[in-house]
């Protein structure tokens, strides 16, 4: 019945489809049911189940380029996995099966209708670190450069980054911007950004509040966090911020302080000063993460 129903469809929809269409229309298209159930496929073999991937679309054409985390956030399952980052071989393997997969079930024309990439690690900053380790040959740049190899026609490339890796990677004794006695740059973030190689990084907030973060196992203060998004924002690349909605319940006691009334911050004061952290960034995009309760997170374990 599911099959009947999904063709049906199909066959519907397809009257809408228009090759002489002009803008976002023409990126439109059907799909008939086995070619819903290979995407299906698909996409179960490009992310693991403790992955992060906003936003997803059905234009964006996802890497992998590692597995894990290095940031051991206490409220997400990507951290839960250690970190290990594809060697040059395996992010070629991917993508050249990954494009082999999305051309035999679009076609060669219609797979360029998918004009967004993803690299899909969870900071692609920690490629430079693992590489400047001698634990990976792939870079941030390189997997950049075979994304735009290999899909030529994306208007789009993105990845996660953090707040401490674009600062880590921004130093710069001749840097402009100066914070806490260092002083940083958007250069490397310029390269990052290249001719048409990632012009998209989401960066997860998650709340601005510096104490709210400390609870979730992320000290990065409003300020850095700031610096960092501007950084990346002076390098011409399209900032996406990520906040989570819920994780901090209906407030909470900062660590190391007397759990009484006065010290209590309600979850309506970390969400004005998120707020006002947006405003003072302007980031591109907001992307809202709603938090999702498992008994297997270390936050539930915080009294």
């Amino acid at each position: 019945i599911l099959e009947e129903l999904v063709n049906y469809a199909y066959e519907k929809a397809k009257t809408a489809e228009r090759p002489d269409a002009s803008g976002m229309a023409k990126n439109f298209q059907v799909l008939t049911y086995d070619a819903i159930v290979s995407r299906f496929k698909l996409l179960d073999t490009l992310q693991s189940s403790t992955d992060i991937i906003p936003d997803q679309s059905p234009r964006t054409i996802f890497a992998k380029a590692g597995n894990g985390c290095v940031m051991k956030c206490n409220y997400c399952p990507e951290g839960t996995v250690r970190f290990v980052p594809y060697t040059v071989a395996q992010f070629t393997e991917h993508i050249e099966a990954t494009k082999k997969a999305l051309t035999d079930i679009l076609g060669k024309e219609r797979i360029r209708r998918m004009n967004e990439g993803f690299i899909n690690v969870s900071d692609i900053i920690w490629l430079e670190k693992y590489h400047a380790k001698n634990r990976t040959y792939l870079t941030s740049l390189m997997a950049a450069e075979l994304m735009r190899e290999y899909f030529p026609w994306l208007e789009k490339i993105g990845s996660f980054i953090g707040s401490s890796s674009a600062l880590s990677i921004s130093e710069d004794p001749y840097g402009n911007v100066e914070l806490d006695g260092k002083k940083y740059s958007s250069k490397f973030l310029r390269e990052l950004r290249g001719d048409g190689l990632i012009n998209r990084l989401y960066l997860g907030v998650e709340t601005a509040h510096t104490e709210g973060s400390r609870l979730l196992n992320k000290s990065i203060t409003y300020e850095r966090k700031l610096v960092a998004s501007r950084l990346i924002i002076d390098a011409g690349i399209k900032l996406k911020v990520i906040v989570q909605l819920g994780v901090l319940g209906k407030g909470f006691y900062p660590l190391g302080k007397t759990i009484s009334p006065e010290n209590f911050v309600p979850s309506e004061e970390a969400t004005d000063l998120t707020a006002r952290w947006i405003n003072d960034v302007q980031p591109y995009r907001v992307l809202e993460s709603v938090y999702q309760a498992s008994p297997n997170l270390p936050i539930n374990r915080l009294v």
